[in-house]
């Protein structure tokens, strides 16, 4: 288990570095193009779509949860893709109607001042949910070279697009994000062509015994980590959300590696042993731990000036908020490592440290956001909670 997870973990880790500097020159691009209102409408309109995002996460969970218990059965791997494909598709049509009716309604609620973000926003969402089935088989085939090309690719089109787009504002953003998306897509389908054909013989569709757990999951992660963010734009004036979003978007930054070994993680643990899946477990532990405690100390000691360099001066003030970022991080990277485990073998117990750390925040927030570094505090002691949780949880083998 040891090569499969180092390789896997420095396959995806290296993917989502390049992709992830595509996505940090982006955002730097944009907070000096697009000023600091639009620039923090744009981080609250994305962590709205990690919020509305977890049916893609969900679908390429349990996709590469069922997939890895296929083993080499190409051929009911294609009957179970092609299945799932349609489905996907049928609620794709859906949620592309509702988005359509509940447009103005949450750009108001934003304070944004035109449906037209939303929308693109709903096209994004729409694109990922397809894209999430393909992704879920590569990852439950261990393809992970595969996998780290996507990453990798979304990062750079992205920025290539942001870059043509900028002139058009808070919706040439968004329309970069939608078009790197689907040419992500279409590349991604390249090494599932051989699933793609076939007729017959097979019917196997997504367990739907997992899928409420997985979202469930799902959703409370993004929740926790997003729900600061959107907020904030709901509580405090445009500049002050735009200097939030940057010191919130460089801290969460932290997550990369944690989340790499985690999707290195999943694949390993279905079909083997409890003694040898906890044994790679606490490996995929400490892979994170290590590769936390460089960027935590960096943002503890010299917070004010890292903003400066990737933002622009314009967001040095906010280093003391990236210096609780800098101290929430460990803990919710860590989390995500964990839930990942539990939820490849299909343990779900976890759950309740989780729905009550999102209660948890919510309510703080909601209540003690009289400065930003409120905010950031309460996000910050909320991580250190969902953590003791998880262990716990761990330790106990819920």
């Amino acid at each position: 288990m040891e090569a499969p997870l180092l390789r896997g973990s420095a396959l995806l880790f290296g993917g989502a570095a390049v992709g992830n500097i595509g996505h940090y020159l982006f955002q730097m691009y944009m907070s000096r193009n697009l000023g600091v209102e639009d620039f923090g409408a744009l981080n609250s309109l994305l962590s709205l779509l990690a919020l509305i995002s977890i049916p893609s996460g969900t679908i390429f969970l349990v996709t590469a949860r069922q997939v890895a218990e296929f083993g080499p059965r190409h051929d009911v791997t294609g009957a179970f893709f092609r299945a799932t494909l349609a489905k996907v598709s049928v609620g794709v049509a859906s949620l592309l109607f509702l988005s359509g009716v509940l447009s103005p309604h949450v750009g108001r609620f934003l304070r944004v001042p035109s449906p037209l973000p939303v929308l693109i926003l709903a096209g994004v969402v729409a694109v990922t949910l397809i894209t999430s089935a393909g992704l879920g088989v590569l990852q439950g085939l261990r393809k992970f070279l595969h996998l780290a090309l996507n990453q990798g690719l979304a990062g750079l089109l992205r920025l290539a697009f942001g870059v043509v787009l900028v002139p058009y504002g808070l919706n040439g953003a968004l329309m970069a994000t939608l078009l790197s998306a689907t040419v992500v897509w279409g590349i991604s389908l390249v090494p599932l062509r051989k699933f793609m054909k076939g007729g017959g013989g097979y019917r196997i569709d997504l367990d739907l015994r997992a899928w409420a757990p997985v979202t469930g999951a799902l959703s409370c992660f993004a929740l926790l980590t997003n729900a600061d963010l959107i907020l904030v734009k709901h509580y405090f004036r445009p500049e002050m959300a735009g200097m939030y979003s940057a010191a919130s978007v460089l801290g969460k930054a932290l997550l990369l590696l944690p989340m790499s070994v985690a999707m290195a993680l999943f694949p390993l643990v279905p079909g083997s042993s409890e003694v040898t899946s906890r044994r790679t477990a606490g490996m995929a532990v400490g892979l994170a731990v290590m590769g936390l405690g460089f960027g935590t100390a960096v943002f503890l000691l010299v917070p004010g000036p890292a903003l400066g360099l990737v933002f622009g001066r314009a967001y040095s003030d906010a280093g003391e908020v990236l210096r609780w970022f800098g101290l929430a991080a460990p803990p919710y990277g860590l989390a995500y490592v964990l839930m990942h485990y539990h939820i490849a073998r299909w343990r779900y117990k976890f759950l309740y440290p989780m729905v009550i750390a999102c209660a948890a925040e919510l309510a703080l927030i909601g209540k003690f956001h009289g400065s930003l570094l409120q905010v950031a505090r309460s996000f910050a002691g909320v991580g250190y909670g969902l953590l003791l949780g998880l262990w716990v949880a761990h330790l106990s083998r819920w």
